[in-house]
């Protein structure tokens, strides 16, 4: 079993409950807490380290809690907001969002919403597969999938997308096969 404890880091323990490794992320730091959940994929846990000024998305070996590869995922606020922030120059941002393992054509994904954008991931080394733009700045839910595609939904009045999964770059005008913006 694997808990992810925010700031006080992401432990694994066996079936008897005995603590089997702590992997330290470093301080989460959004007013609100964290809202994702650990991912296990093979050998490795999955886990997005967010919202807050050190949001990343991490694989950990899931027998020993090493980093085995993080990438960084900075959060940017826009000049002009959609969702019910709207006109506020003080809105929150960022996500909520557990990684959601999508299998394409082109072999598994790592999806995540996040604020801004949606994005996915290679789960072996972590690198950038595609993105797509349109998000709110705030996400409170996870993406979902089926069929091909992936769902993802802003938060508080925010967007949401359908978009064909397996992608590359920029898919915000390839992928993307339905988007609706709220208007607040």
């Amino acid at each position: 079993m694997v808990s992810s404890y925010a700031s006080a880091g992401i432990a694994a323990y066996d079936m008897e409950g005995r603590r089997l490794w702590l992997a330290d992320l470093g301080p989460q730091s959004h007013e609100w807490g964290s809202g994702s959940s650990p991912v296990l994929h093979e050998d490795r846990v999955i886990v997005y380290h967010g919202p807050g000024k050190e949001s990343a998305l991490y694989a950990l070996d899931k027998k020993t809690g090493k980093v085995l590869w993080k990438t960084v995922l900075p959060e940017s606020q826009r000049k002009e907001r959609f969702d019910g922030f709207a006109g506020k120059s003080d809105g929150k941002l960022g996500s909520f969002s557990t990684p959601l393992l999508v299998s394409t054509d082109r072999g598994l994904e790592i999806v995540l919403s996040l604020g801004n954008q949606v994005r996915a991931f290679h789960p072996s080394q972590g690198e950038p597969l595609w993105h797509a733009e349109g998000m709110n700045p705030l996400v409170y839910t996870s993406a979902i999938a089926g069929e091909g595609l992936v769902v993802a939904m802003g938060g508080y009045f925010g967007s949401t997308m359908a978009l064909k999964a397996g992608g590359r770059g920029d898919v915000t005008e390839s992928h993307r096969v339905w988007y609706e913006q709220r208007a607040t």
